[in-house]
């Protein structure tokens, strides 16, 4: 059977972008609803995922299946390490629960799917709807004189998508199943992660931690939300990949 592969909605913008040389990926068919067959896959998951805003599915030509979450929101934070696979979750919030749901409806109807939980992802090209990557929107309030006051009590792991695509591709491929954590290695707190940002970027501007009870999110998020692996190795340490994201962005 030929090889392709599938990649639906928030995995082609946080994936693709990121500049993975043609030759090395299967055959990238990226295609909205409308598709039949991938509807059928998916009816099981129509309530949990709605457009995929939970659970993003690559589909391989052999019918196994990799889902890409980000699971800091299956976990209640609590803990004095990242957490790791074999972890319990425990989410804070209908929407970490609805997360942990398409994973487990993933893995009922396709036992044999590989789902990846990643987190905190900044690639090149960053999210539309949010105004660009967390970089992104750092070094564009920073440039505007926009004072920055950022969450010092919340810890991710901030990683870079050019790395992500690549691994996430080879572990879909080698035939690995179940749940597995694939991030940058090392965890840091997001003003910790926006002053390295702007370090990086080489741009002078004081960032002030603020507790995040001082933000009104919709969604509880875990204090610690750092995780880790036991089952493949971490990828670099997440400051060298944003040091790549800055020197790419330079020569943008």
């Amino acid at each position: 059977m030929t090889k392709f592969g599938v990649i639906l909605f928030a995995a082609v913008s946080f994936l693709l972008p990121c500049t993975v040389a043609a030759d090395t990926l299967p055959e990238i068919v990226s295609i909205g609803f409308s598709g039949q067959s991938i509807q059928s896959f998916l009816k099981p998951f129509d309530h949990t995922l709605g457009t995929l805003t939970s659970v993003d599915v690559m589909i391989t030509g052999d019918l196994s299946a990799t889902a890409l979450t980000q699971p800091n929101f299956v976990f209640d934070g609590t803990l004095d390490r990242p957490y790791v696979e074999t972890d319990k979750p425990a989410p804070l919030s209908v929407y970490g629960s609805s997360k942990l749901e398409g994973e487990r409806r993933v893995l009922e109807t396709l036992p044999s799917a590989l789902v990846i939980r990643t987190s905190a992802l900044f690639g090149d090209i960053g999210s539309t709807i949010k105004g660009g990557s967390f970089p992104e929107r750092i070094v564009a309030r920073a440039m505007s004189g926009e004072p920055l006051r950022v969450v010092a009590d919340q810890t991710v792991n901030p990683t870079y998508t050019g790395d992500l695509a690549p691994a996430a591709i080879a572990l879909a491929e080698s035939g690995l199943e179940g749940v597995v954590h694939l991030v940058a290695a090392g965890c840091a707190g997001w003003d910790e992660f926006a002053r390295a940002v702007l370090e990086e970027s080489h741009v002078r501007v004081p960032v002030t931690p603020v507790p995040s009870a001082e933000f009104n999110v919709s969604a509880r998020r875990p204090l610690n939300g750092c995780i880790a692996t036991i089952r493949v190795e971490s990828l670099r340490p997440w400051r060298d990949g944003l040091r790549e994201w800055a020197a790419r962005r330079a020569r943008a």
